[in-house]
């Protein structure tokens, strides 16, 4: 009888297991799958930064864009086949000749169109080569806009003063920052 009972208590521990087994295999299983998915769309995979350098009268390289007065305009390279653009943030300075100021500056371009604040930061500078004062206007912003493939964003820059013309510490630059996402 001893015998008979040790089988059956043997055969209820296997039925216990495998009842709890069949509760706890999918997650685990599940676990073991997560562990070998990569995130391929994960900003640090994909960076983007863009950077461009202005001041009056410049032409930019391959016909990108020209500063010439009060306004800039140029265009960032087509986002390539296959991926979304996701910029994210935006900084730089923008040097206008005293007592001019910028409006915001527009970021724009298949169907988006976003307006930048700018702000005044630490007033005039007098460049060494050049009687012309320059007001310092500073951009630093998180955004958060999105280029689809073969679109090419552009920018525009408009102040109420002409755009200053000297070298060196009043030159103007923008660093457009984000991520590339696959399609």
């Amino acid at each position: 009888m001893n015998r008979w009972k040790n089988y059956v208590w043997l055969a209820a521990g296997v039925a216990a297991i495998a009842v709890v087994g069949s509760f706890t295999a999918r997650p685990v299983i599940a676990q073991i799958k997560a562990a070998f998915v990569q995130n391929v769309n994960e900003p640090g995979l994909n960076p983007y930064q863009y950077y461009v350098s202005f001041k009056q009268g410049f032409v930019f390289p391959n016909g990108a864009g020209t500063c010439n007065g009060a306004i800039c305009n140029f265009t960032l390279p087509a986002v390539p086949a296959g991926k979304r653009l996701v910029i994210t943030n935006i900084t730089g300075n923008i040097f206008v000749d005293n007592p001019g100021v910028t409006q915001p500056v527009v970021l724009y371009g298949g169907g988006v169109t976003l307006e930048i604040p700018t702000v005044l930061q630490a007033g005039t500078y007098l460049p060494i080569n050049s009687s012309q004062p320059s007001n310092m206007i500073g951009v630093n912003s998180p955004i958060l806009c999105y280029f689809d493939a073969g679109t090419a964003p552009s920018m525009t820059i408009l102040a109420t003063g002409l755009i200053s013309a000297s070298q060196g510490l009043t030159t103007g630059s923008i660093v457009l920052s984000g991520h590339y996402v696959n399609l």
